[in-house]
């Protein structure tokens, strides 16, 4: 067996046991045995071209909510895998503690974000995910008009205040992965 061979059968082998601890407490009873098949399959090809171990956590921990929801398709599965497989530890960090503190914006938790990634500038991880449409970016201009009325020369007088504002939230796809990976934890996550 040549070096390639064997070290897609130690990626393999991880993959497994790391599949197996979430099938061991999922329930995979009333699925069809086809769409199960074309997700393992997906997930092994994942593990294979060199996935890393917290994606496939991910990705297995997915398997088993949608097992458990009795919603496990390959066609849904495959969006997830190709997100979840290309998550940087750092993104993927940012993830667990968006879902684990529910802070699903960024201005209205920025005081937690701060905190947690003390120095880490945020707006290219922010970014990052947006690529993979797990993150929206909206912004916007907030105006205060003010009316002061006539001055003594007959002019009618005003000011006008504007600021704007950018923000990051989470999307719908981010909910319905973080849905299926509910045990989702960062810290159950090996660096």
């Amino acid at each position: 067996m040549g070096v390639y061979e064997k070290v897609l059968e130690k990626r393999r082998t991880e993959a497994l046991n790391i599949l197996l601890m979430e099938i061991r407490q999922g329930d995979f009873a009333n699925l069809d045995s086809d769409e199960t098949v074309s997700v393992i399959a997906r997930y092994l090809r994942d593990a294979q071209e060199g996935t890393a171990k917290n994606n496939l956590k991910i990705l297995a921990k997915t398997i088993r909510g949608m097992a458990d929801e009795e919603k496990l398709v390959a066609i849904t599965f495959n969006r997830y895998a190709s997100v979840v497989s290309a998550l940087t530890q750092t993104e993927i960090e940012l993830l667990g503690f968006m879902a684990r503190e529910e802070a699903f914006d960024y201005l209205s938790h920025q005081k937690k974000f701060d905190q947690y990634f003390p120095k880490t500038d945020l707006y290219p991880v922010f970014q990052s995910l947006m690529r993979l449409g797990l993150i929206a970016f909206h912004t916007g201009v907030e105006s205060k008009y003010t009316p002061a009325g006539n001055n003594d020369y007959g002019d009618y007088e005003a000011s006008v205040e504007s600021e704007s504002w950018t923000n990051y939230e989470t999307t719908n796809l981010f909910h319905e992965i973080m849905g299926y990976a509910s045990l989702f934890e960062v810290e159950d996550l090996a660096q």
